[in-house]
């Protein structure tokens, strides 16, 4: 709750939210109302000769439900005036009057970047969202992402094994899990990061929901990574809402012969930053204005473990092609046990990753 806001003020205001999040053409005289009103007491004053003008009745029992619902131990009602709200979001066009939110609200103020692609994305593709989160992590970042199925999840879950930060947007009520088999995916992030959604309780996934999510997700973030995209996907129009929000923008390039590489070609033939690590991204990220003051500090990660000269004479062979223990030996003149030695080193190291089909691959 606000400080210093009653109850029934707050009522008012969650009941007008609500109203808002139901009809997106309200969006624009909410916008209108926001900045017009210098506080909370004069913007539910505004809201109540409106509902008096347009005759109708807020809609009580909802802000009622949302009322008892914050009442929960990790759930919180975030108005536009609170101090908890996120910064950036409160410069986008329209934001959200009121949030929802689930576990650890203070990553509101997170610094945050938001790694989004395809529902359809490769195996490739979903590794590379692990790996460049959990780095995204380890530099002091917080992940945004959508908690859809493919890039998505695996951007959360990528965050989470790095024990940092993840948020996830929803397009529907916060108290609904959407897709239904991302149960335990939700629990864990309402443990161990933050849901946050602007639709009111109980409100279901309709598809006109997902593209006002989206620029909440770029909205929330410095900027946006573009993992896997087809041309036409809500990937594309999350990475237009950050240019229209003045946010950067990445993306990572891919077979040409994917279709789901095209989103990806298209966004960096219109200037966005290449990206092959989270290097890239750091690059281009650490320089921001918007850094300074916020909660998390930007630091390169760690590095991995120095590599001894028969790694490294062993990594400069491997070359990129996914490479069997066999193929090695054919490579080096060495004996087999050394070079099984070798490659559980790298692999250690972060060097080398093992294959489902039981060879290796370079990892970076």
């Amino acid at each position: 709750m606000i400080k210093g806001m009653s109850i029934e003020t707050l009522r008012y205001f969650v009941a007008w939210a609500t109203a808002v999040s139901q009809s997106a053409g309200l969006m624009e005289s909410m916008q209108r109302a926001l900045q017009a009103q210098p506080n909370t007491t004069a913007f539910v004053d505004a809201v109540r000769e409106h509902c008096t003008r347009r005759k109708k009745e807020p809609d009580w029992q909802a802000a009622d439900d949302a009322l008892a619902w914050a009442g929960a131990t990790d759930c919180e009602l975030v108005p536009f005036y609170s101090a908890l709200y996120p910064p950036l979001l409160r410069h986008i066009q329209a934001p959200p009057p009121l949030l929802y939110a689930r576990g650890n609200v203070a990553l509101l103020s997170a610094a945050q970047l938001a790694v989004v692609g395809s529902r359809k994305a490769s195996s490739a593709a979903r590794r590379f969202a692990h790996a460049l989160s959990s780095d995204l992590v380890g530099a002091g970042f917080a992940v945004t992402s959508g908690l859809a199925i493919g890039i998505d999840a695996a951007a959360h879950r990528g965050a989470l094994a790095a024990q940092g930060g993840t948020i996830a947007v929803l397009g529907n009520g916060i108290d609904r899990i959407y897709p239904r088999n991302h149960a335990e995916l939700y629990e864990s992030i309402s443990a161990d990061g933050l849901l946050i959604s602007e639709f009111s309780l109980r409100a279901p996934p309709k598809p006109h929901h997902f593209p006002r999510r989206n620029r909440l997700i770029s909205g929330l973030s410095l900027g946006t990574v573009v993992v896997e995209a087809s041309e036409r996907s809500g990937s594309m129009a999350t990475a237009l809402h950050a240019v229209n929000q003045g946010r950067e923008v990445f993306a990572v390039p891919g077979d040409i012969r994917n279709p789901l590489s095209r989103g990806c070609h298209k966004l960096l033939k219109d200037g966005a930053k290449l990206t092959e690590s989270v290097d890239d991204v750091l690059d281009e990220i650490q320089f921001l204005p918007q850094l300074r003051g916020a909660s998390l500090p930007v630091q390169k990660p760690e590095p991995m473990m120095s590599l001894s000269p028969d790694a490294v004479k062993l990594l400069d062979h491997c070359g990129w092609a996914p490479f069997s223990v066999e193929e090695v030996l054919s490579w080096i003149q060495c004996d087999a046990k050394r070079v099984a030695a070798q490659l559980t080193h790298l692999e250690v190291s972060g060097y080398i990753e093992a294959t489902v089909d039981g060879r290796f691959r370079r990892a970076r």
